[in-house]
């Protein structure tokens, strides 16, 4: 089964060891720093699950989460 993950972090290296974990563990991940590129992606590529860091610049991760959601989206939050 393919299994994708969205990770969002602003700090390089928890989204690398994310990414490296996830990826051992079988998940195709994607990668973004910033809440804007989270709504996107997400919306685009609708992951099994989103991994998002509630303190980013600018918009936060909470507010990404209450935007997805008042855009549909319906799938797995991890804050």
């Amino acid at each position: 089964e393919d299994r994708s993950v969205l990770v969002v972090d602003d700090d390089p290296d928890v989204a690398q060891l994310l990414e490296a974990l996830l990826g051992d563990l079988g998940f195709r991940v994607a990668v973004v720093d910033n809440a804007q590129a989270a709504i996107e992606e997400a919306t685009r590529q609708m992951p099994d699950v989103l991994l998002i860091d509630v303190e980013l610049p600018g918009l936060s991760g909470n507010a990404a989460v209450f935007k997805l959601r008042s855009r549909g989206y319906r799938g797995r939050i991890v804050t």
